[in-house]
């Protein structure tokens, strides 16, 4: 999930998952990239993250979001965290841009630190936006504009039935 980035705005994106994140290579890419990345989970941290998050969109920053929160089973979409419906709640008319995200899991499976070189495929979905729908009516309409950008992706690749 992600907001528009202007190209004023560009070079000042941050990146959240709902789990942990922040360590290893990633972090370091990140770091170098003089982006920023939040944490769901508040150990040892002094700011709430959606917070956080708030404070970084008020200031003009694009988002990326994994709402999921994890890598999950490959093949399977598991239920979105709520943090981009507090965002987009917080923040009425800002575009949130569902992006679904396909074949990644090849590229490095859960519990394996190598990247593979396998492709994927990434699809823009059309801006969502939001005026004083709930929380939980955010996430569940961004989770649906994703989950049927994947049926169609699954679709568009099927091979046609053959006629003997």
């Amino acid at each position: 999930m992600i907001t528009s980035t202007t190209t004023a705005r560009r070079g000042r994106g941050s990146g959240a998952g709902a789990g942990r994140v922040g360590n290893g290579a990633r972090s370091a890419a990140v770091k170098a990239r003089g982006e920023r990345e939040a944490s769901r989970t508040k150990d040892g941290r002094d700011v709430d993250p959606i917070k956080l998050l708030d404070a970084m969109l008020q200031a003009g920053h694009s988002l990326i979001l994994f709402p999921e929160g994890t890598r999950g089973v490959p093949g399977l979409m598991a239920d979105f965290k709520r943090g981009v419906g507090h965002l987009a709640s917080r923040h009425p008319g800002i575009p949130v841009i569902p992006v679904y995200l396909d074949g990644l899991y090849r590229n490095l499976p859960k519990g394996r630190t190598m990247i593979v070189p396998f492709g994927g495929t990434l699809v823009l979905g059309e801006a969502l936006y939001f005026k004083d729908e709930s929380i939980n009516e955010i996430t569940d309409a961004t989770q649906r504009a994703i989950e049927k950008m994947a049926r169609d992706i699954k679709n568009e690749n099927k091979l046609p039935h053959s006629k003997r």
